[in-house]
């Protein structure tokens, strides 16, 4: 623990780059003046998600606070973090999967429509708001990427062809995923609350970058699933 680490930290969509001023957002000014008591001269961490985390301090109050950022405290690590694909839960669900998932260190999040998907839309804006919230208070330096809804059949068009996907098929004699040797870049894949149907599976299962894995003999909700996962892979 170094002298700055107990300081406020926010992501900023600016660069964080050493002697750049950077005006904050309406709602982050309002955060930084009226949530966190802060004023001009007073310091904070600041991240992009790209070039590490700085040392700001403030320089301008009023309804559009500005920052100048000093110097770098942590450069930026690579992104070796394991890829979730997961089916879009019900709002409680929804918000601590996103928030454990980027504690955890996942680094792409892609939600999947099957048939047995119950929730079928998204509220991107306030997952993605949530995702920057969690990576906050986790210290992360980065941002974990959220794509777009996709179909169960498409989900191999937008995993990269180098990562192999480890398959969580509840009920099977699939080794466990404690017991695997894992790929230095991987992903896993979870179900619905109802599970996945016979032609999703073989579909699946013919697959030859597909490894099915167990999670254990007892059945896990979607969010347990997916956390218990990214444990093991992350």
């Amino acid at each position: 623990m170094n002298e700055f680490s107990k300081l406020p930290r926010l992501f900023i969509e600016a660069e964080c780059l050493p002697d750049k001023e950077v005006v904050l957002s309406k709602n982050q000014s309002h955060y930084v003046q009226n949530v966190l008591r802060l004023s001009i001269g007073d310091f904070l961490r600041v991240f992009d998600g790209c070039n590490g985390e700085c040392l700001a301090h403030i320089i301008r109050g009023g309804k559009q606070t500005e920052i100048q950022i000093q110097k770098v405290l942590r450069s930026q690590e690579n992104d070796m973090g394991p890829w979730l694909f997961f089916c879009p839960l019900k709002k409680t669900a929804m918000d601590f999967l996103i928030e454990k998932a980027t504690e955890i260190g996942v680094s792409t999040l892609c939600p999947v429509l099957t048939d047995r998907t119950i929730v079928r839309s998204l509220n991107v804006e306030k997952i993605q708001a949530h995702l920057i919230e969690a990576a906050e208070q986790s210290e992360r330096l980065d941002i974990p990427r959220l794509l777009p809804l996709t179909p169960l059949k498409n989900i191999f068009k937008v995993l990269p062809d180098t990562i192999p996907l480890y398959f969580c098929q509840e009920r099977s004699t699939a080794p466990h995923i404690g017991s695997v040797d894992y790929h230095p870049q991987r992903a896993a894949l979870i179900g619905p609350e109802g599970g996945f149907t016979d032609q999703e599976i073989e579909m699946l299962l013919k697959n030859p970058r597909v490894h099915p894995v167990s999670l254990g003999k007892n059945i896990l909700r979607a969010e347990t699933a997916a956390l218990y996962a990214l444990s093991h892979l992350a």
